[in-house]
């Protein structure tokens, strides 16, 4: 359904009420069109002069009310900063032993490889640099 509002046009009651939904979550927040590439996105006022910026897209549509301030209140840095903050770090410290992991494993391969290409050479891959016992040498001691 679409109402006419003045000064501002028509425009769909789903819009309005989801824009009065946002707004009613934080003042500084509206939904709108992104001028750019005609996605609906929630924006933030920003102090005078600056526009406006979009901070969640929901690309071409219309989100419910509901879906809407979910995904504004799981991506809001105010309340969930640190524990955003804690999923980004363990994700890295995740992708860091993931790396680790294929590297150790791609290092014990090329061991074997080397190994196995010596074997077929005839050549030992132990390295056998002790004395044997009762061999006399030129040392000094």
């Amino acid at each position: 359904m679409r109402m006419y509002l003045p000064g501002t046009g028509i425009v769909d009651t789903e819009v309005y009420r989801l824009d009065a939904s946002i707004k009613q979550y934080n003042e500084r927040l509206s939904f709108g069109v992104n001028e750019y590439d005609g996605s609906y996105c929630i924006f933030m006022r920003m102090p005078s002069p600056e526009p406006p910026i979009a901070i969640l897209g929901f690309q071409d549509k219309i989100p419910t009310i509901d879906e809407a301030r979910k995904r504004l209140w799981e991506t809001d840095t105010q309340v969930h900063g640190m524990k955003i903050y804690d999923d980004i770090v363990k994700s890295q410290e995740d992708f860091k032993k993931h790396k680790k992991y294929i590297a150790d494993q791609a290092s014990g391969d090329s061991a074997e490889r080397v190994e196995l290409l010596l074997r077929k050479h005839g050549k030992s891959p132990i390295i056998k640099s002790l004395r044997k016992k009762g061999v006399k040498t030129n040392d000094a001691g």
